[in-house]
């Protein structure tokens, strides 16, 4: 229902019964007739705002299963092999340049100034120079060192992305728009995540996978509980990362 839909065939009534799953939002028009929902991505005060009604499912709307991409023989990822510094907590942010707003990022600095050995890990997107310039310049008006802040190049294959996403010592979450897709990989990673929820269901998908996930404990209630449960995920165990000396 996003690029090169049909969506106007709905209208003609095709199925007794027309049902949409995993959506970002309320498709807004009269082709629809449930959306699957959760209590957590779409809570049921905010039912009126939807044009289908709200069928809820137990745990997540977000339905996911990445086991395929992580079969039992692969062999563990090593920061040497991604070209990741060792030694050090790696906080992720890899969520397309589009979803980071002010407050957020400042959030972002503040964790990095509070665990002074911390990397932040952006990924590269369209228009990824101007954007990592942008961000550079605004980390170090937030007394940051932009040099912590590194944008990593694409991985050759969906399983290294998961893999190189599994060596990540903390995933931070977007606000404006959460990770989705992104969400379920670094968590199937095994990848603690923080999110501060919004009230759109674009801004609750990840909420929803970690209160399903019995993860509510990162979800959450302001940018100020944000950093410091981000802080505390990031500062270095023994080993120099927060999960220890592998990441893992």
């Amino acid at each position: 229902l996003i690029h090169n839909h049909r969506h106007s065939v709905l209208l003609l009534r095709p199925a007794p019964l027309q049902v949409v799953m995993v959506y970002a939002a309320t498709t807004g028009g009269p082709g629809i007739d449930l959306l699957l929902a959760d209590r957590t991505a779409t809570p049921p005060e905010l039912a009126d705002l939807y044009t289908e009604r709200l069928l809820f499912l137990p745990g997540s709307h977000f339905v996911n299963n990445q086991a395929g991409l992580l079969p039992l023989d692969l062999l563990p990822a090593s920061r040497a092999e991604f070209g990741l510094p060792e030694g050090v907590p790696l906080v992720a942010a890899m969520n397309a340049f589009f979803k980071i707003c002010p407050e957020v990022f400042q959030a972002w600095m503040e964790v990095l100034r509070r665990v002074p050995s911390a990397i932040l890990l952006l990924a590269k997107y369209q228009y990824f120079e101007a954007a990592a310039a942008n961000l550079a310049k605004a980390a170090a008006m937030l007394d940051v060192e932009p040099s912590r802040v590194v944008t990593l190049n694409k991985t050759a294959s969906l399983v290294d992305h998961v893999r190189r996403a599994g060596l990540a010592d903390l995933f931070l979450d977007t606000r404006t728009y959460n990770a989705h897709t992104l969400a379920v990989d670094v968590l199937w990673a095994g990848v603690p995540l923080v999110t501060l929820p919004g009230t759109a269901l674009a801004q609750r998908v990840s909420a929803s996978l970690l209160v399903a996930s019995g993860l509510g404990d990162t979800v959450a209630r302001s940018l100020h509980d944000y950093a410091d449960i981000a802080a505390a995920l990031a500062r270095p165990a023994r080993g120099g990362s927060a999960r220890g000396a592998s990441g893992a």
